[in-house]
Parts: structure tokens; sequence; C-alpha cells
């Protein structure tokens, strides 16, 4: 009887051997997301000529962020602390007097082994667009490099380089549009990318609000959304939620933090190449 019983184990074990060889035969392949082009030895820092106080944000992982010991630690290895604050559950922000220490804190193994450690994009990057016809974001981020119109001013290197997206609502999808959204060093946008020796402009690159939802971020008015132009509405399902399209008129943008700020940093990089 007990012999029977292991012959009928063993036949069970190769019958569900056999359908699991077959599921991962027939299983169709996963592909990865394709990511943008980027330079591998990038680390956002603060330039020699960034003025302070500086920032630096430390974002939970794994780990739950309890402030006041995590502020214990940093007062421990930093003398130039202004202010240590929560931005919300999951963030903490740190201003600190000193550009080395705020550079160290980001490459500091005590704190970015638990948590994510980074300087604000915004503070050390800017984005512009190119609409030239047959760039390649790969090539583009290997040869190319930001110039200004003064030569006195120093070259600026490329950080990341993606292809734009257009939304079809037909489709109900994104699709590549003509242009490439490339990522500068620094806060001062270049006039012209210098890609084998050509010299290709340059265009700011403005974040453009599409959904409803966007109105309750941090960039965006959260009491005005009578702005919006709703002259064109049509709708997407993101997460199960039927979102509206809508274009935003010029009025809703100049309430946009982002869209004033970048504005700000254009016309100090125009009085530059003047």
């Amino acid at each position: 009887m007990k012999f029977l019983l292991r012959i009928i184990g063993l036949l069970l074990m190769l019958l569900a051997f056999d359908a699991a060889s077959f599921n991962m035969e027939t299983k169709e392949p996963q592909f990865a997301k394709v990511k943008p082009a980027q330079r591998a030895s990038w680390l956002r820092k603060y330039p020699e000529l960034a003025s302070g106080p500086y920032a630096v944000l430390i974002r939970q992982q794994d780990t739950p962020i309890n402030l006041i010991n995590l502020a214990d630690t940093i007062n421990r290895y930093y003398l130039s602390i202004k202010e240590i604050s929560k931005q919300n559950r999951h963030t903490v922000k740190v201003l600190l007097t000193d550009r080395v220490e705020a550079n160290h804190l980001t490459q500091n193994p005590t704190f970015t082994s638990t948590y994510r450690v980074y300087v604000p994009c915004r503070n050390v990057e800017i984005d512009g667009i190119v609409d030239e016809q047959g760039l390649n974001s790969t090539d583009l981020l290997k040869h190319g490099v930001g110039k200004f119109k003064k030569t006195i001013v120093d070259s600026v290197h490329i950080i990341r380089c993606s292809q734009l997206a257009k939304y079809s609502s037909e489709q109900n999808k994104y699709l590549p549009a003509q242009g490439l959204r490339v990522t500068f060093a620094g806060t001062i946008l270049p006039d012209f990318i210098e890609y084998k020796h050509v010299l290709i402009p340059v265009r700011l690159f403005i974040p453009k609000p599409q959904l409803n939802n966007l109105i309750k971020k941090q960039q965006h008015p959260r009491n005005n959304p009578k702005k919006i132009n709703h002259t064109r509405v049509t709708s997407i399902i993101i997460n199960k939620t039927v979102l509206p399209r809508s274009n935003h008129s010029s009025l809703f943008l100049s309430w946009c933090r982002c869209f004033v700020m970048r504005l700000e940093l254009k016309t100090i990089g125009e009085k530059l190449s003047t």
C-alpha cells in the first residue's frame, strides 16, 4: 500500500513539473520599459557658483523616517545645519549654509544606505527642447554639449535626453512626438546644442498641466479650478477613473510656480547671452 502511494506521489510530481515547463515555454516574453538616455557619471550636486542656503531632500525607502533620530544623526555630522523640516510623511528637507557639506550629505553612506538622499533637480538642472529632425537621444547625449551665445560662459553637459510624447485620444495612449527633451546641468538654459559642429537652437521646456487632478498638486493653485479653459475636453481612463483633459489659459499658467520659475531662469539666461 505504501509502495503504491509513493508511485502515485511521484506521478503527480512529474505531471506538475511538465505543466510548469509548458507554461514557461508558452509564456510571452516581458519587455523592459525604455528609459531615457542618461549620463552614467552624473550626480546632482551644487556647483561652486551656487548661492545658499542649500536644500537636500531625504526620502524614505523601506525604513520609515523618525524625524528626531534622523535630526540627531545629521547634527552629529554637519555644523552648517540651518533647518530640518518634514515636507510630508515620507520626505525630510535639510537646509545647510555650507555647499561642501550639502554635497557630502548626498553621498554619506550613513544616510544613503537607508534613505534616498538627493538635491532637488530644480536647483541644479534645467530642461530644454530641440526640434531638429534626425536626432537620436543616445547620440545627442554622447556627442552634444550646451553652448551660449557669449563665449565667455562655459559650456554645460547634457544629463538626460528623452523622446517627447503626445497623447492620442483615438488610440487612448501616448505616441512619439517630434522633438527631444534635454536636461542640462546648471540652472541657466543654453542657447544652442553643439552636435557634431552643428548648432541646434534650444527652447525652454515648460510642463503643461493637462489633467484636472493636477490642481491638487503643489505647483498648481489648490482653490482656483475655474481658471482652467475647458474648450476642448476629451476623456481618458487613468487608474479606472475618467479624468477630463483640458487646455490651460495663460492666466492659469501665471499661477503655476514651476512655470514662473522657469521663465525667470530663461530671463537670466537671455541677459547673460546679450
